[in-house]
């Protein structure tokens, strides 16, 4: 894979998790009958870059089984969970595509995911 089909992946998955993202938070906003803020619609870059840096320690299926576990865990806050819980579902709905890399070229994938996640919260 080239590093630019790695650039056009990361942004396939920045894009998605920012999607599902902002269409869960303003369900819960329409549920609750509150006020979406701009800040609350943005994707918890630094959940993302949490758990991004698992990966450099353990291995990639290692840290999807924490990731797992993070989605379920129930001495986490709600917004951390939902990340966990949202990249989770994208990236077990893309690890084929990913599998193909090494644990570095994933490694490389994932972080362009979080320059990605910077330009999207911007928008």
């Amino acid at each position: 894979m080239t590093t630019d089909e790695r650039v056009q992946l990361a942004q396939l998955i920045a894009k998605e998790l920012k999607q599902k993202w902002e269409l869960e938070v303003r369900n819960e906003a329409k549920q609750k009958r509150k006020d979406v803020k701009p800040k609350d619609l943005e994707f918890p870059k630094n959940e993302w870059e949490k758990w991004v840096n698992y990966i450099g320690r353990m291995r990639f299926s290692r840290s999807l089984q924490l990731l797992e576990y993070m989605r379920r865990s129930p001495s986490l806050r709600e917004d951390p969970k939902r990340a966990a819980r949202i990249a989770h579902e994208v990236i077990h709905r893309i690890q084929e595509k990913l599998q193909v890399l090494d644990d570095q070229g994933i490694s490389e994938v994932l972080g362009y995911v979080g320059r990605w996640l910077v330009y999207f919260n911007t928008l």
